[in-house]
Order: C-alpha cells, then structure tokens, then sequence
C-alpha cells in the first residue's frame, strides 16, 4: 500500500521543488533590477496616469530591495486632475512592502509607509462615502475599496505622516 503511495506523491515533490527554485530566482532577478528603477520614470507616471485617470508625475524615484522588503522612495509626486489646485501632492513618500505576508494574503501588504510634506482634500460623496477629489463623480462605476479617510491606515502596518495639510470637505457644507 504504501509503494503505492510512493508513486504519485513523488512528482508533487518535484513539482514543488521547482516552484520553490524558480520563485528564488524570480525573487534574486528582482532584487537585481529594482535600483534601476529610475530608468523608467516617463514609463511610471504614465502607467500611474492611466490606473488613476489624472495625471501623476514625479520628480525623482529611488527603489532598492534589502532581505525580502523592497522599498520605494518618491521625491515630489503630484497627482492632478485638471482642475486649480492637485488632488494630492506630496514631497517625499517611502514604502516597504512585505513580501512573504503578501504571498499569504494575495494582496499587497505594506510594512512601513512614511509620507512627508502631504497636501490632499478630501470630499465627502452624496452617498456618505469619501473620495479625493472629483474622483468619485468621475469613477461612480468604480468600487473604491475605502470608504473612509481613516481606512486609508489599514492597508499599513506602520503609517508615519511627518507633515500633513489635510481638507475635509462635507456633502452638507
């Protein structure tokens, strides 16, 4: 019965053998490129541009991946949505994601998020949500996952905001 057994269990093995090697050397090529993140600057902000239907730009990003937390560094990132003043900006941002956590949850988990120099408004919806913006008038059919400007500090670990303007804007006035 057990010689049985042996048979199929032995591919599985294998397999998993190799899912291990081939997620070390995606892992070891990631760690590899991530500090010349810069290069692709223009491709960045458009990317961004597009996911968050406003324009982001940028002055300088930095990346680097110590152990298993890469971590991205923005330096004066604006996002704006053709009206008189951004819907955010900020001078400096930093993030460090947590890998192995995000593998178990399928899902971006931050370790360690520190925003400095942050100016938002934030707006309150006819619906009792909140949105940034005019996102919200603009993304009806979009299910935002935050409800609140407080939920914003769940998706983090660890959230240092060194200096923060921050405009809340009321359905009611």
């Amino acid at each position: 019965m057990i010689r049985l057994l042996k048979k199929p269990i032995k591919p599985c093995w294998y397999t998993l053998a190799l899912v291990i090697i081939l997620l070390a050397l995606l892992v070891q090529l990631a760690r590899l490129t991530v500090p010349h993140i810069h290069h692709l600057h223009a491709h960045i902000e458009a990317f961004a541009s597009e996911k968050f239907d406003a324009q982001v730009r940028f002055g300088n990003i930095h990346a680097s991946w110590p152990s298993l937390r890469p971590r991205v560094q923005v330096h004066n990132l604006t996002i704006d949505s053709n009206e008189h003043k951004p819907l955010i900006y900020v001078d400096y941002a930093s993030m460090e994601l947590d890998v192995l956590s995000s593998l178990f949850h399928w899902a971006p988990v931050w370790r360690k998020v520190e925003i400095n120099g942050l100016d938002i408004t934030v707006t309150q919806t006819q619906e009792g949500g909140w949105a940034i913006g005019q996102w919200a008038q603009k993304n009806r059919g979009v299910d935002w996952r935050y409800r609140s400007p407080s939920a914003l500090f769940l998706v983090a670990n660890q959230v240092d905001i060194a200096s923060a303007d921050v405009t809340f804007e009321f359905y009611n006035q």
